[in-house]
């Protein structure tokens, strides 16, 4: 541990021990303040790590000669635990002040002794146990109906006590699982309920960057991304290229976002073939494919300010007799790309509301396979609209009987409550650019299910969907 970096032709040392870690541990720092002797005397309080990114910070009563790497018994309630000392001097305060912990209210404890052989079998045994509880705790939690996951489970050093870390959408009433996890596993139980970045970050794994996730290596704070980082960039909306490995939008998203925000500003965006062109030559409207937590991003429309006392008129278009769930006689058109309209196709919705479960189908048979499409998709909306955007859950179904699902999120209005859509007398229409330049890949009847993703079950103010398929 004597071993010296040098920097800038010996302007700049720190010793390796600035950066050694005794373990595999998450959210690695480097102590650069190690060597300076006026740093131990800043503060007694160490920075202690346990598993993965669980940290905590403990006050040095016993004036140890602590530095990185040294693994401590500290105080818990109950018994003690075993960690690793990560950080230590003025670094401490500053890591505090960061993770917004304020000294004078957290309950800071002390720092026992230097871990024994003694002490690291016993927590070595306890460790071992926990793959096996956390099996054996998910089943027990199917076992009472709860909707929940136990996404990874920690014992406390002295074996005594385990923290269930689990995943739920909602509130969970978990005081009889806690009843039947201290009769089965015979410890203290803490459940703590974490998200599904946290738990990405205390699995850890490589990203598509190649490097380590973000959530495993530096990041602690999680802001919320939206898909307007996304449509803003003009990145590619291919789900798998957008959601990270805890399936939610990628962090990364808002790393750059405030330069494009600029960028903006000043009166450019970002065109599809990746370079500036004028704000105004864009196109009005991105296709960008939404997560499983679609409900947060619904958004509510603003009132268009009403430019005179004349009311709206809300007529709406005349129903189709036919049932909805049954396809047209005309619905099966040929879809031979060579040609300005190859399918068109607008199905009414229930004056009622778009129910959820309720799907609108479009049935079409391709010939060609050589030429390119565009695959357009059409919502016809009154101004009772309430939401800024719409998702929407497709279905298709190829010749071979092969299904696939999509989801895709745009806007139908703007960010003052204007609609985007062209239409009059309360009526909007809403062209959404689904596929550009499409090729079929087969020959044959093909079909496309529609169902809309928002939080409302019964979603009102849309009377029609409609499909087209155009040549380029």
């Amino acid at each position: 541990m004597n071993e010296r970096f040098t920097l800038n032709n010996d302007a700049c040392q720190y010793s390796s021990k600035a950066c050694f870690r005794n373990s595999a541990h998450m959210l690695p720092v480097t102590d650069y303040l190690s060597d300076l002797p006026e740093n131990v005397n800043e503060t007694d309080i160490v920075e202690v790590q346990f598993k993965n990114t669980r940290k905590g910070y403990y006050h040095n009563t016993s004036k140890l000669p602590l530095e990185k790497g040294k693994v401590v018994v500290v105080e818990a309630n109950p018994g003690y635990d075993i960690g690793e000392v990560v950080l230590t001097g003025r670094l401490v305060l500053c890591q505090m002040h960061k993770n917004r912990i304020d000294p004078a209210r957290y309950e800071i404890r002390n720092v026992l002794r230097f871990a024994t052989e003694e002490d690291m079998k016993k927590a070595e045994e306890a460790h071992q146990r926990e793959h096996d509880t956390m099996i054996k705790s998910r089943q027990l939690a199917k076992s009472l109906g709860l909707e929940m996951k136990i996404g990874d489970v920690e014992f406390q050093g002295d074996g005594t006590k385990a923290i269930f870390y689990y995943i739920a959408d909602g509130r969970v009433d978990f005081r009889q699982l806690i009843k039947v996890y201290a009769e089965t596993f015979r410890i203290r139980i803490e459940m703590k309920q974490i998200g599904a970045r946290q738990e990405a970050g205390r699995i850890g794994g490589t990203g598509p960057c190649g490097r380590e996730l973000c959530c495993s290596t530096w990041m602690t704070n999680f802001t919320s991304v939206g898909t307007g980082a996304a449509r803003l960039q003009k990145l590619s909306p291919n789900p798998q290229k957008l959601a990270g490995q805890c399936a939610k939008l990628k962090c990364c998203l808002n790393y750059e976002i405030s330069l494009y925000e600029e960028a903006r500003k000043m009166g450019y965006s970002l065109g599809s073939n990746g370079q500036d062109k004028p704000e105004e030559e864009d196109l009005g409207y991105q296709n960008v494919v939404g997560q499983d937590d679609f409900a947060r991003f619904d958004k509510k429309k603003k009132q268009k300010p009403q430019r005179n006392n004349r009311p709206r008129d809300n007529r709406k278009p005349k129903n189709d007799s036919r049932n909805n769930d049954q396809p047209r006689k005309d619905s099966l058109l040929l879809a031979a790309c060579t040609r300005g309209v190859a399918f068109s196709e607008f199905r009414d919705v229930s004056p009622a509301g778009w129910d959820k479960d309720s799907a609108v189908t479009f049935s079409f048979r391709v010939t060609d396979t050589v030429s390119p499409c565009n695959v357009l998709l059409h919502v016809r909306h009154s101004d009772n609209y309430p939401y800024q955007n719409m998702w929407l859950f497709l279905t298709s179904t190829n010749p071979q009987g092969v299904v696939t699902s999509d989801t895709i999120e745009f806007y139908l209005a703007d960010d003052r409550g204007r609609w985007l859509g062209n239409g009059r007398n309360g009526h909007v229409s809403m062209p959404v650019l689904y596929e550009q330049n499409y090729h079929f890949p087969d020959t044959g009847a093909y079909s496309l299910s529609v169902r809309h993703g928002m939080r409302s079950d019964n979603l009102r103010g849309v009377s029609q969907i409609g499909m087209e398929i155009l040549e380029p």
